[in-house]
């Protein structure tokens, strides 16, 4: 059996003017045989949740999905930027890596 873990949910947390964002990510498991056939789905099997201070100074390999001047970012990057993030603290908080096709493998 194939264990899958993936960003199911994934928000900013602004509580208040005066507290610090957070980052939230919801967790889904998905489980697959052999041959990739998704058997049993969970969802919201799990959460992270890291305080945007922490990780503003992490540098990960990324690439824009849209042409944009240097300096700028797109909201696709953005998203895309945030997805991995999150992928990384998932990998961080219930182990796992993530293979080549860019899924978080946990069994």
């Amino acid at each position: 059996m194939i264990v899958r873990l993936r960003t199911q949910q994934l928000f900013i947390d602004l509580p208040t003017p005066d507290s610090e964002p957070w980052l939230n990510i919801i967790v889904q498991r998905v489980e697959m045989d052999d041959e990739f056939n998704t058997k049993n789905v969970v969802d919201r099997w799990g959460h992270v949740s890291v305080r945007l201070s922490t990780i503003i100074t992490e540098v990960y390999p990324y690439s824009d999905p849209v042409p944009v001047p240097a300096g700028y970012i797109s909201i696709a990057g953005l998203s895309s930027a945030l997805t991995i993030a999150a992928m990384a603290h998932i990998v961080k908080k219930y182990g796992g890596y993530i293979d080549a096709s860019g899924f978080i493998i946990l069994e």
